[in-house]
This record gives C-alpha cells, structure tokens and sequence, in this order.
C-alpha cells in the first residue's frame, strides 16, 4: 500500500498510469466479452473447440480485470493523497511566511 509520505511519484505521472490502467481495464473487458461470444457460437454450432479451455481462457482476463480494477484503486488513492498533500504544503508554506512578507503582500493588494 503506499501512503503519502512513501509515494514519490509526481501527480502527472500518477494520472497518466491510471489512464493505461483504464485502457487495459477496458480492453480485458472487451477481451472477455469476445470469449462469451466465441463460446456461445462453438455451443451453438458444434464446432470442434475445447470450450473449457474458451472458459479458462475468459476465466483469466476475467481474473486479470480485477486485479487492475484494484490497481486501479491504489493509483486513485496515491493521486488523492499527492493532490492533499501538496494543498496541505502550499497552506503551510503560507502560513510559515514572515510577517513581514505576509505585510507587503497586503500592502500591494490594498
């Protein structure tokens, strides 16, 4: 599991991992609904394929596809907690400003 203070990815490359996440997530899906069809054809025609191995085959996208999906959640979490953290630095590092820095500011916005 990766916490806050152990990810040291940047948000942007977190968001572009769970985009192929999702793509792959997709595409199992898609792959899986291709075996169904395969096998309801071969059940419907009698044609000569093993359809326990159709099955298995569907079987270990269908496997593969819940594996991402929780992947998937670990990214989103590890995206929150950056986009958390930095918003918790930035009010720190505004809060930390001396007061004379905090004094200019105001001055210029008056």
């Amino acid at each position: 599991m990766l916490y806050a203070n152990e990810n040291t990815a940047s948000a942007k490359s977190l968001k572009h991992a769970m985009t192929c996440v999702d793509n792959l997530i997709e595409a199992a899906a898609e792959v899986v609904a291709v075996f169904h069809t395969y096998q309801m054809i071969v059940e419907d025609t009698d044609l000569p394929s093993d359809t326990q191995i159709i099955e298995e085959c569907s079987q270990m996208f269908t496997v593969m596809n819940r594996m991402l999906l929780k992947d998937k959640a670990n990214l989103q979490h590890a995206y929150m907690m950056k986009k958390a953290m930095a918003k918790s630095d930035k009010l720190l590092k505004e809060i930390r400003k001396p007061k004379s820095e905090k004094q200019n500011q105001s001055v210029a916005v008056a």
